[in-house]
């Protein structure tokens, strides 16, 4: 079948939203991380790539058109950071020491003299999850390395029920949970390929959703578990103890309505459930046992 005839800024519009995605997809799918447990890739389901990750040799078959599009689309895509980051191409030295191993260049400016073979090598590189010091060069791929640690530490810290009640762990979730607004602020105006740039600062956004919410829903829960109106050692005083429960209701209900609709579109890595999230079951069993407050009730019931 011929390819339909249309402008040339259309069809660069259009292999390019198709390789961003292929990258996006490549680099957030969890049975590529070489980390991640086994209970959990069932969880989050895995999927076949096997598109996506051949995508950019597929398009540069069907047409001398496509060829040329694909390219140029990928040297926009794979563009290196800085002049800074130079790592020699040595066919004979590479990895390991084996003969005709790869080593990728990385220049300023345009992607070099070798881009064919520099290209493909990136590709292979993403396929395989290999932390190859190319992507972390990579303007577009940096950022999601980052955001696939920052997934790891989140994983970590919401399997951990234990999580809120440790000291010190405020101020470390936050100066982690930051660093994704430091990333988004990084690439912004960097990445040379718009419809890349999109895709990956829309990811980190949501992520950074998803932590602060779930972090506050937590330790919110924690605090109200611990309240000593509750563990008959301290005075009821029913005014200031209602006020604090409009207050937890309130903090509640936004931030858990706001992780549920970010949940729903995450499609890769979801965070727990809001009753899975670390001190969340425990404070709710409490508050169905004491009927502590009709609209508090009524929302952790809706989480079950």
């Amino acid at each position: 079948m011929a390819v339909p005839e249309l402008p040339y800024e259309l069809w660069f519009k259009i292999i390019s939203i198709v390789i961003s995605s292929c990258i996006h997809k490549v680099m957030m799918s969890p049975d590529n991380d070489p980390y991640a447990k086994r209970e959990l890739l069932i969880k989050w389901g895995l999927r076949d790539l096997t598109w996506e990750k051949n995508a950019f040799c597929t398009l540069r078959l069907v047409s001398g058109l496509f060829d040329v599009i694909t390219m140029e689309v990928a040297k926009r895509a794979l563009h290196p950071r800085d002049s800074d980051d130079l790592i020699e191409f040595d066919p004979t030295q590479g990895e390991g020491g084996r003969r005709g191993a790869w080593k990728c260049e990385m220049k300023s400016g345009d992607i070099g003299d070798d881009d064919i073979r520099r290209i493909y090598h990136l590709f292979k590189a993403m396929k395989s999850y290999k932390m190859d010091p190319c992507l972390v060069r990579t303007t577009l791929l940096a950022p999601y390395l980052q955001y696939r640690e920052g997934i790891s530490f989140r994983v970590s810290m919401f399997g951990w029920e234990g999580f809120p009640k440790i000291m010190g762990t405020e101020k470390q979730f936050w100066l982690f949970v930051s660093q994704y607004h430091d990333v988004v602020y990084d690439i912004s105006g960097r990445v040379v390929l718009p419809e890349a740039q999109e895709l990956v600062r829309t990811s980190l956004q949501k992520e950074r959703v998803i932590c602060r919410t779930g972090f506050d829903i937590s330790r919110r829960m924690y605090q109200l578990c611990e309240r000593p109106e509750l563990s008959g050692v301290s005075p009821v005083i029913p005014s200031a103890f209602d006020s604090y429960l409009d207050e937890t209701y309130n903090l509640l209900k936004r931030n858990s309505e706001t992780y549920a609709k970010v949940w729903k579109e995450l499609e890769t890595f979801a965070p727990p459930p809001l009753l899975e999230l670390p001190q969340v079951k425990r404070a709710a069993d409490l508050i169905m046992e004491k009927n502590l407050h009709s609209g508090l009730v009524s929302l952790v019931t809706s989480w079950v």
